[in-house]
Formats: structure tokens, sequence, C-alpha cells
């Protein structure tokens, strides 16, 4: 492989690294930011209707939460695994 390939090829495994660790940091974030949501939308709707009729709401919530982490792992595996199979076709390629 040439010097100018290896260098193209850092260059967007470096990219791939970076954007990977930002989806872990967003999960985290998106992950704290719903659980205080949730947090705050019991503890209001318990106090104002009180624990019977908030339970659809607070389960409505977790379950719009619980989609959200969901999705957002499964982008972070998908490009992941896409990564992977790009590395082993490069290795593959490299190969005499």
């Amino acid at each position: 492989m040439s010097q100018e390939m290896e260098t193209i090829l850092r260059k967007s495994l470096d990219d791939v690294d970076r954007t990977m660790k930002i989806q872990w940091v967003q999960l985290i974030m998106l992950f704290c930011i719903l659980a205080t949501a949730l947090t705050g939308i019991a503890y209001i709707s318990v106090n104002a209707v009180g624990l019977r009729a908030a339970m659809p709401l607070i389960g409505s919530a977790m379950v719009v939460i619980l989609a959200m982490l969901t999705f957002s792992l499964v982008i972070i595996m998908h490009t992941t695994r896409m990564t992977n199979k790009i590395l082993k076709a490069i290795e593959l390629l490299s190969q005499p």
C-alpha cells in the first residue's frame, strides 16, 4: 500500500474512531437527560394527580426512553460492524 493510501486510511480510521467516541458520549448524555426528564414527569404527575393516575404517563415516558436508547445503541453497533468489515476488506486487498 502506498504512503498516500496509508495516510488517507489513517485519517479515515481516526475520523471513525472520533465519531464512535462522540456517539458514546451522546448516548450517555441522552440517558442522563431522559432519566432527569422522566424523574421530573413522574414527580410532577404524582403530585398533581396521584400515583395511580400518573402510571400511564410514566410508563409511556419509559417506553420512549427505552426506544431512544435502543435506537442509539443500534446505530453505534452498526457503525462498529461496518468499520470492522471495511478494515477486513482493506486487509484482504493489501495482501499479495
